[in-house]
């Protein structure tokens, strides 16, 4: 931790010492014969070209260039420095044409999901860590069918054996569309573990159960906990799952973008 620590106060005394050094440059570019906005220009878009390279090196990872966490990290500060540079091309006025509409548009959507993402990506593993057990997302679906009949077989044997309705009547009334299929749910992307409603109805009930009913309300309120972290599970990993299928072709669309804006730019005089 401590060497995490260090690293991070490393990279982030050079990323505001470049940061510092292009204020400079900007701040005597402008003062100069040379518009600003040229060389901001060709230093955004050396910026979107290194940070779409950050996918290549993924695709290609068995070659040796570097580490993946080095990329990464790479990756991130690049970002940021993308982030102030394009606040001083545009000095944050609105674009007045439709290429640059889409272009600004892409930025910031491109920058709004990566800077998302990267706090997602920091923040939700150890959720994932602190679980019960580690599942695949793609067997999430699978589980959720087990503890669906398990909670009915439950309901059915306890029917069976006590003769009293009152436990199916409230599995029908509000835990049958808990168990139907994995859902999402923002409330388990917060920093406490997330105890279902549902949970605390069952616990409340007990005081209106006979004592031979009790065993069954108290194991289904453990089902309830099961798929509470299982939805836990499809939220977290659905989430850092899908903001790179936003975030990555709003990169490609970018990148084309910034190429017919660098080209219109020279072709028309524009900045």
């Amino acid at each position: 931790m401590m060497r995490f620590a260090k690293r991070r106060q490393a990279n982030l005394t050079t990323w505001a010492i470049v940061v510092l050094i292009a204020g400079v440059l900007f701040a005597a570019v402008s003062a100069g014969l040379t518009r600003a906005s040229f060389w901001t220009g060709w230093l955004l878009m050396a910026a979107v070209v290194l940070l779409s390279l950050y996918s290549q090196r993924k695709r290609l990872s068995m070659l040796p260039i570097g580490r993946a966490a080095v990329w990464l990290q790479l990756h991130a500060y690049t970002g940021a420095f993308a982030i102030v540079v394009f606040v001083a091309h545009t000095g944050l006025s609105l674009p007045d044409a439709p290429l640059e509409w889409l272009l600004w548009l892409s930025f910031v959507g491109t920058a709004g999901s990566g800077l998302a993402g990267l706090y997602w990506s920091r923040t939700l593993p150890p959720r994932l860590a602190n679980a019960d057990e580690e599942l695949i997302f793609e067997r999430i679906p699978l589980f959720a069918a087990r503890l669906r009949q398990r909670a009915e077989q439950l309901v059915v044997d306890a029917a069976a054996q006590t003769d009293s309705p009152l436990l199916g009547e409230h599995y029908r009334t509000h835990l049958a569309e808990l168990f139907m299929a994995p859902q999402w749910r923002w409330r388990h992307l917060g920093p406490t573990h997330y105890v279902t409603r549902q949970h605390d109805r069952l616990i409340a009930l007990e005081r209106y159960l006979a004592d031979d009913e009790k065993p069954f309300a108290r194991e289904l309120a453990g089902l309830c906990r099961q798929k509470s972290d299982l939805d836990m599970h499809f939220t977290v990993q659905g989430l850092l799952k899908a903001w790179l299928f936003v975030h990555v072709p709003l990169t490609a669309a970018m990148l084309l973008l910034a190429v017919l804006h660098l080209v219109a730019a020279h072709a028309f005089g524009g900045a």
